[in-house]
């Protein structure tokens, strides 16, 4: 699999987020820090993306840490956006739009996805101290309600249940 990926000559976000994807899906998160490494080395930008899926691989191996530094190593966007970059600006906005090409920004998905590995470990006071993060940042209502509704919706897990 992974041999595959080394063979790709300029491997791009999008690369990445498939091969992470595959790491995860294939419980092999101790291969994702060479790859992080490579990554890192390339210029390749990090995305949310491929935060969210190492945040629910991480998860998922029990490494509620590494999840944590992943997304604690997230930027929060201006407070009031959701999701900076991510949308063209009104007409007549001075909104400052385009994230910095050498940050990577929380989006809903990323702290969603924290949430759930917080959920999923039995964190749980440590997800309602997200809740209160995510609302000191002043996401949309939308956002917000959407988070705070996992917590009593476990079918939401976006992992399978170990036997």
């Amino acid at each position: 699999m992974h041999i595959t990926f080394d063979s790709i000559p300029t491997p791009d976000a999008v690369a990445y987020e498939s091969l992470i994807n595959m790491l995860v899906t294939n419980k092999q998160m101790a291969l994702a820090p060479s790859y992080m490494e490579k990554l890192k080395s390339s210029g390749v930008h990090m995305t949310a993306y491929i935060a969210n899926l190492l945040i629910k691989g991480y998860a998922a191996a029990r490494d509620v840490e590494e999840a944590r530094r992943i997304f604690e190593n997230l930027v929060d966007p201006p407070s009031g956006v959701a999701a900076s970059g991510n949308h063209v600006p009104h007409e007549g906005s001075n909104q400052r739009t385009s994230p910095s090409p050498s940050l990577s920004y929380h989006e809903p998905s990323t702290w969603e996805a924290m949430f759930c590995a917080e959920l999923g470990n039995g964190y749980r006071d440590r997800a309602v101290a997200l809740l209160a993060r995510l609302q000191e940042r002043q996401f949309p209502a939308a956002v917000y309600n959407r988070i705070r509704g996992i917590m009593s919706d476990h079918s939401v897990s976006p992992w399978a249940a170990s036997p």
